[in-house]
């Protein structure tokens, strides 16, 4: 999550309330990324929910932060099957990310990437494959062909090829895939 910002200058917020609002903002946030991690989405999604409420009582709908907690929202919902509340969650986020960061951020590509990855469970496959597309592009122009998150998008692509039966294309993918991979681990070693 974005944290929220500081007054001009770099002061800290004007109120004293502000200031504890936003750490308590940020608390809920890391509790609800612990317990996703877990599994147990009930207690996320409550946390995110207030976590969502406060940023938006102090920044307003259109912040960054406030795109992060709809994104991750969304990605509760999805992980607990509730495609409709996921998509639904994901395309706000995407919303706010355009208007806020531009329609090039790294950001607008993971929300493009994430929308994918629920179209593609909901079986809309040329709706993913084109997310997907938008979100592979906009990554590799944004962050090199070998960065980690490239490979996310090429494996939302390489599901929905080889679901719709296009095992040629999807295989090609799956070469840039292993390649980026390989050099993640190379990295690692040095």
């Amino acid at each position: 999550m974005s944290e929220p910002p500081e007054n001009e200058g770099g002061r800290r917020p004007a109120h004293p309330l502000l200031a504890h609002e936003k750490k308590v903002a940020i608390t809920c946030f890391k509790q609800a990324a612990v317990f996703q991690s877990q599994g147990n989405f009930q207690k996320a999604l409550l946390l995110y929910t207030k976590c969502l409420y406060i940023l938006t009582k102090i920044l307003g709908n259109a912040h960054p932060s406030v795109a992060d907690s709809y994104n991750n929202m969304g990605s509760v919902y999805k992980a607990q099957g509730k495609l409709d509340e996921a998509l639904q969650l994901h395309a706000k986020s995407l919303a706010i990310r355009i208007n806020v960061l531009g329609p090039q951020h790294e950001d607008v590509a993971t929300s493009y990437n994430n929308l994918a990855g629920v179209c593609l469970s909901l079986g809309r496959y040329d709706e993913a494959l084109e997310l997907s597309r938008k979100s592979l592009d906009m990554r590799i122009n944004a962050l090199g062909a070998e960065h980690p998150c490239v490979a996310d998008s090429y494996t939302n692509m390489f599901v929905v090829l080889r679901d719709q039966g296009k095992l040629e294309e999807a295989a090609a993918l799956w070469g840039n895939l292993e390649a980026i991979k390989k050099l993640e681990a190379m990295k690692r070693r040095s």
